[in-house]
């Protein structure tokens, strides 16, 4: 199966085909992220659920409510959004041209080093044995965060697998301290599972073709967890420490999705961060409160994957 064969393997009309289909994909992405697209289905509450990642004087009032938990150190807070505001900087100081090629080198790293992307334990999986499950996201451009498109095609690609990607849940602006919810639905096709929601960010369309509900992970799945999640954030420690922008979607699938898998008794699946290296800063240097869920890997151009746990070395190939 040529889809499922690394890529040096694979005849050159294959690769050049696959690399054809990949640039016409980024291509798409860089439509639908530009400022100028016009997104469909636009939610009412656009303006709510982008509040946190831009100027507090937009929307404090729903940005507070959008909070895990009460944040009652204003050191804690002064703290973190002066670090939210000198990595947004650094990361605005990067080319296209240098945020293309470290998103090109991670995802070699990740599809050379994670055991989740090898082709030859995708094709062992028997009949009998439980898909292959990954969480993946899709990128923004306007965020500047890590391409993730070569990554999505080579999921979608494997034999067995199962690939999950996230939906933003808005609470009732109304509501006072709502929590944050994002759902994670199965996708099996970029072109057609994708519409494109604010700032341009592509999330799975909440119907199948046939208008039945798109398999949610935490309901459709229950023969076993996530293998891994692989996810954005802002700045990062070697430690695994992790800063969102705000919002605390992550965090709060986290947690939530960490019980589920204790309450049926399985591992929870490694968290696997992709970050461009100005985005990695010395330790002690990440503010983080009691809500900020640490990440497992970590994942650069320039160091490759970093393990940062006992879970993070799993997801690892042996040997890695």
């Amino acid at each position: 199966d040529e889809t499922t064969r690394p890529v040096a393997e694979r005849p050159p009309a294959a690769r050049h085909e696959r690399m054809l289909h990949a640039a016409r994909l980024f291509r798409a992405f860089a439509v639908v992220s530009s400022p100028h697209a016009r997104p469909t289905r636009r939610r009412p509450t656009a303006l709510a659920r982008w509040a946190p990642f831009g100027s507090s004087s937009r929307s404090p009032r729903v940005s507070a409510s959008m909070s895990t938990a009460a944040e009652d150190d204003p050191a804690l807070t002064a703290r973190k959004k002066t670090t939210r505001a000198e990595v947004k900087a650094a990361l605005k100081a990067l080319t296209q041209e240098e945020m293309a090629s470290q998103s090109a080198a991670i995802a070699t790293h990740l599809l050379a080093q994670l055991s989740c992307f090898d082709p030859d334990a995708a094709r062992n999986r028997s009949a009998t044995d439980r898909p292959l499950r990954l969480g993946l996201y899709v990128h923004c451009a306007r965020l500047r965060e890590v391409d993730t498109s070569a990554l999505l095609v080579a999921a979608l690609a494997l034999l067995r697998a199962e690939v999950y990607v996230p939906i933003v849940d808005m609470p009732d602006p109304a509501a006072a301290r709502a929590p944050p919810s994002m759902r994670f639905l199965q996708i099996t096709s970029l072109e057609a599972d994708l519409e494109p929601k604010t700032m341009g960010i592509l999330e799975p369309t909440e119907s199948l073709p046939d208008g039945a509900p798109r398999p949610n992970l935490e309901t459709h799945a229950t023969d076993g967890p996530l293998d891994v999640l692989l996810m954005p954030g802002l700045a990062f420690e070697r430690t695994g420490a992790r800063l969102g922008r705000g919002g605390g979607f992550y965090d709060a699938f986290l947690e939530r999705y960490k019980r589920k898998c204790e309450d049926a008794g399985w591992q929870t699946p490694p968290a696997v961060a992709l970050a461009f290296d100005a985005q990695i800063l010395e330790e002690g240097k990440v503010p983080v409160g009691s809500s900020d869920r640490n990440v497992d890997a970590l994942v650069t151009a320039r160091h490759g994957v970093l393990v940062c746990t006992p879970a993070g070395a799993r997801a690892a190939k042996p040997g890695k």
